[in-house]
């Protein structure tokens, strides 16, 4: 199984994206599934 993981640029006039963030500090992998 994949899972997509999506997200946008920051918006708003932010420099930075919270959500990206935390997005890269996902692993690769989640009880076998491949983060994509």
């Amino acid at each position: 199984m994949k899972i997509l993981v999506t997200g946008f640029d920051p918006f708003g006039g932010e420099k930075i994206n919270p959500a990206f963030e935390v997005i890269k500090r996902l692993k690769s992998h989640i009880d076998g599934a491949e983060i994509i």
